[in-house]
């Protein structure tokens, strides 16, 4: 595997090694809140592939720190081809039944938001409107999900993906911070914490009708650094899955793409968020 320092340019093509399998993005361009955005090629790849545009026909956009993962040698820069222009618009779900969703919201950079009852083979391409960390990514391409295959099985076994991604390195986030058990260098947590207030914690709530389906919801919530915990529901007929991070109210409410995404996937629902200030039975209001 071949790279080169410096920063990324707009058409090079990434190569991820995961578990004796391969994970091949393109990179496009910058968004100025979500950061990176790169094209996803949806298979994994059992050898090695040379950079071609077929690699990335049935391609979709999602936002993924790759300069954070190339400088950390979680991915490897292998060539170069011609780019796609970064997309000004995000995608996610508005309205939601128990039969799924039911309605799309297009956001714009302008601040302007069209609702749709369906997408648009190109719509559908768009990225969700949150960051996806590099186990989070691995997973998806393993499980074979795209927009298009959405809510379909996974063309790999829950427990072949869970040996994979036990060999794939820690994650890092669009920042280049540290998480999910990396160390950080002697001195830097001490230097944090007196540097800036603590971060509180977030309390995130997400129903799913089985303890296979929030088990499941709570493996991926891991991936992308959450503490979980599943336990049945008041009402005795779902599974509570109890997600904790660190991170700002905004951070939180930008979070809340990917928790309604992941509640659609296991037939759920994400019941919003709180700052968690005590232990407690009951939830008091939520976001």
């Amino acid at each position: 595997m071949t790279s080169r320092g410096g920063r990324l340019s707009s058409g090079d093509v990434l190569e991820i090694a995961a578990g004796g399998h391969f994970v091949y993005l393109q990179y496009v361009g910058r968004r100025e809140l979500f950061g990176d955005t790169v094209l996803v090629s949806p298979v994994l790849h059992e050898r090695r592939r040379e950079p071609h545009v077929d690699l990335f026909s049935d391609g979709y956009f999602a936002f993924y720190p790759a300069a954070t993962a190339v400088h950390r040698a979680l991915a490897a820069v292998v060539g170069s081809l011609p780019a796609p222009p970064v997309p000004m618009q995000v995608r996610r779900p508005a309205t939601r039944s128990p039969r799924g969703i039911e309605s799309w919201a297009i956001d714009d950079d302008t601040g302007g938001t069209t609702v749709k009852a369906s997408l648009s083979a190109v719509e559908l391409r768009l990225p969700e409107g949150a960051i996806v960390n590099h186990q989070y990514l691995i997973r998806q391409v393993a499980e074979g999900w795209s927009p298009s295959r959405h809510g379909q099985p996974p063309k790999m076994s829950p427990a072949a993906i869970e040996e994979l991604l036990g060999r794939v390195p820690d994650q890092v986030d669009q920042r280049g911070e540290f998480q999910r058990g990396k160390q950080a260098p002697a001195g830097a947590a001490s230097a944090k914490r007196s540097a800036a207030p603590a971060t509180p914690t977030i309390l995130h709530y997400l129903y799913a009708p089985t303890r296979r389906d929030a088990d499941a919801a709570a493996r991926r919530l891991r991936d992308h650094s959450y503490r979980t915990e599943v336990r049945p529901s008041a009402d005795g007929d779902n599974w509570l899955v109890l997600a904790r991070n660190e991170a700002e109210p905004a951070d939180a409410e930008t979070a809340r793409a990917l928790l309604e995404a992941l509640a659609t996937d296991v037939g759920g629902e994400y019941d919003g968020w709180e700052i968690d200030t005590a232990v407690r039975e009951a939830p008091r209001k939520k976001h």
